[in-house]
């Protein structure tokens, strides 16, 4: 099964992602960073997402991070409205 693993972190009006990919847990390669907007990422990872579930299980995906960007967002969001 391949693994594709991207570690996501809120930064200003963007979001910084490291993309691992491997057959092994264990040992996953660097693929490449990646920056994007917001609604970018959010279509990105919703894309890889619903792949997954169209490859029967040959494909994980795992989103570390998401959370905490998500929580990032929304202070920037609310702190703006301010």
């Amino acid at each position: 099964m391949m693994r594709v693993k991207i570690v996501s972190e809120a930064k200003g009006e963007h979001v910084h992602m490291t993309v691992r990919a491997g057959e092994n847990e264990g040992s996953l390669g660097l693929c490449g960073l990646l920056v994007m907007r917001v609604g970018e990422w959010q279509l990105f990872g919703a894309a890889l997402l619903l792949g997954a579930q169209r490859m029967c299980g040959h494909l994980q995906v795992e989103l570390p991070g998401q959370d905490s960007v998500v929580r990032a967002l929304v202070e920037q969001s609310t702190a703006a409205e301010r």
